[in-house]
């Protein structure tokens, strides 16, 4: 069963990892890029270099793999962190 900790823990750290990966320069004149580890949102807007107007593109199948990297860290903390809790309760006997 996976815990709380492990869920909150892994959609953190998918969610610090997509904003810090992301690219946002929309309002400066260049595009913005979202997702991590795939860019499923993409937007340039009309104003920007070698457009030919406002583009905006989502891809759901890349949203869809960056969930599942998100389920699969969470898995793999949920599993590290019952292994030191087993660690630890074994170490206090």
């Amino acid at each position: 069963m996976i815990k709380k900790p492990a869920i909150l823990l892994g959609v953190g750290i998918w969610i610090v990892a997509t904003l810090l990966y992301s690219e946002y320069s929309t309002f400066t004149g260049s595009h913005t890029s979202i997702g991590f580890p795939w860019r499923f949102f993409s937007h340039k807007p009309a104003n920007a270099p070698l457009s030919a107007g406002e583009e905006i593109e989502f891809i759901i199948e890349y949203l869809l793999l960056d969930v599942i990297i998100a389920l699969i860290i969470v898995m793999l903390l949920n599993f590290i962190l019952a292994k030191t809790a087993k660690a630890i309760k074994h170490a206090d006997l």
